[in-house]
């Protein structure tokens, strides 16, 4: 597999300034236990499986453009997985011909709740794009 992204190696601290906010604020416990969202102690609990993510996969079926609400061109792939065909928007690598039909493709994401009872008040956050080479 070949990575096309890895959240570990983007240095933009701001993309984690509002879940590490509303943590600070409803969530001392997961700060305390974890350190703050893209940390290197965060990271760290990560690696050893102690932050819980989960992984999309399947076969590339079709990729297509279309318009959005903005006029904005955005790009999709239809993901065929074990569960669901899925729509998954992936406007930089497919304008960069990174993923194409007949690819295996996988994705990672983590889901960060600040409060467990508000499902509202979840981050999702994705970790690894990978496709075969």
């Amino acid at each position: 597999m070949k990575d096309l992204f890895l959240l570990k190696n983007e240095l933009h601290k701001s993309l984690f300034e509002d879940v590490n906010s509303a943590l600070a604020e409803k969530n001392q416990a997961y700060l305390q236990k974890f350190g703050e969202v893209g940390s290197l102690k965060w990271w760290e609990h990560y690696s050893k499986g102690e932050i819980e993510s989960f992984v999309v996969s399947g076969d590339v079926l079709s990729v297509w453009s279309e318009r959005n609400e903005e006029n904005r061109l955005v790009h999709y792939a239809e993901i065929e997985t074990d569960k669901a065909v899925l729509e998954i928007e992936q406007t930089e690598f497919i304008t960069a011909g990174l993923i194409a039909v007949g690819q295996y493709y996988e994705q990672e994401l983590v889901t960060i709740y600040v409060d467990e009872d508000d499902p509202e008040s979840s981050y999702q956050f994705l970790i690894r794009v990978s496709v075969n080479s």
